[in-house]
């Protein structure tokens, strides 16, 4: 199930903010919303109660309609220990595989640090969970950003190119970086 937790819709006025104001969001040092999400109204992983709710609510989904594993979208704007224990409750409680992973990029700029943040480059520090390989992905299909008019390999497997070819290689193996050996 694709999860969507990094943003609301509208924070002002919603069930978060109403609840305690000023709590579940992320805020930038001039009192906007941080815009991490690219979204605006960021919520905030690292804050007790949000964590608990990520954990809580991804527990009882799994177990509500028996699902198999979560890909957080724009991961990135959670934090490290927010996404192990989410990853380490559900391997815990629902199945130890269970899959976790996400998208390991934010969709603006954050103010969670970045030491903390559940990205490409911490990838050292995942424990318990994966990321999602969107080099493989464009590769194979051309998704993500690229062009209407670009094809991958799977549409046009004649018109690869050598960058496409290692792509799909280095994601088979499970590489999302070049410098990953």
């Amino acid at each position: 199930m694709d999860v969507v937790y990094n943003h609301v819709m509208q924070a002002q006025g919603s069930n978060f903010d109403v609840l305690m104001p000023g709590y579940y969001f992320r805020y930038t040092k001039t009192g906007e919303f941080s815009n991490g999400s690219g979204c605006g109204n960021e919520t905030a992983s690292e804050m007790p109660m949000f964590k608990k709710f990520m954990i809580d609510s991804t527990e009882f989904l799994a177990t509500e309609y028996k699902l198999g594993g979560f890909r957080f979208d724009l991961m990135a704007v959670h934090d490290l220990d927010t996404m192990d224990k989410i990853a380490t409750n559900l391997h815990s409680k629902i199945s130890n595989n269970f899959a976790v992973y996400g998208e390991p990029w934010s969709g603006g700029t954050t103010q969670l640090n970045s030491s903390e943040a559940a990205k490409q480059d911490n990838l050292k520090d995942f424990t318990s969970y994966g990321q999602f390989n969107d080099r493989i992905r464009d590769a194979l299909i051309k998704g993500g950003l690229n062009e209407d008019s670009s094809k991958g390999w799977v549409s046009d497997s004649v018109k690869v190119n050598k960058n496409d070819i290692e792509s799909i290689i280095l994601g088979i193996k499970g590489q999302t970086r070049d410098n990953v050996t």
